[in-house]
C-alpha cells in the first residue's frame, strides 16, 4: 500500500476504508486495534460482521494513541446477519472509549447486500 500511496503523493490520512460483511469487519478491528501501519482518515463500514465486541472494547482500551478513529457503520434494517441487539452490543461496548467515533446508522428495508442504496450512501459521505 505504502507504494501507491507514495505514487500519488497520498499519505495514510488520504485514505478511507471501505469495507462489506466480514470485510468490513477486519477493517473495522484493524482501525479500531491499531494494526494499521499509520492512522487513517476513517472508514465506512456496510453490514459490518465485527465478532466479540466485549474483545474490541478491550484492544480499545489499551491504544496509547488517542487520536479519534472516524467510522461510519451502516446495516440493513433486514440484515439477518448482524441482529440489531448484535449491533446494540458493539456500540455500547465502544461508546467507553470517546476516541473511536463511531457513527451507526440504518438503510430501510435493506437485507445483507451492498446494492445501489449502499453505493448512494457510500458517496454521499467520500468527501469526510
Amino acid at each position: 500500500v505504502q507504494g501507491s500511496l507514495d505514487k500519488y503523493g497520498l499519505t495514510w490520512k488520504n485514505v478511507v476504508l471501505a469495507g462489506f460483511g466480514k470485510g468490513a469487519g477486519l477493517l473495522f478491528y484493524a482501525s479500531v486495534a491499531r494494526l494499521l501501519p499509520q492512522q487513517v482518515a476513517g472508514g465506512v463500514f456496510f453490514n459490518a460482521i465485527v465478532p466479540f465486541p466485549a474483545f474490541l472494547a478491550e484492544k480499545a482500551a489499551k491504544r496509547t494513541d488517542r487520536t479519534p478513529v472516524k467510522m461510519f457503520t451502516i446495516w440493513g434494517s433486514r440484515d439477518s446477519s448482524t441482529p440489531s441487539n448484535y449491533r446494540q452490543a458493539l456500540q455500547q461496548a465502544l461508546r467507553k472509549y470517546p476516541e473511536v467515533q463511531c457513527t451507526p446508522d440504518t438503510l430501510p428495508e435493506n437485507d445483507h447486500v451492498f446494492d445501489e442504496k449502499s453505493i448512494s450512501v457510500l458517496t454521499s459521505l467520500l468527501p469526510l
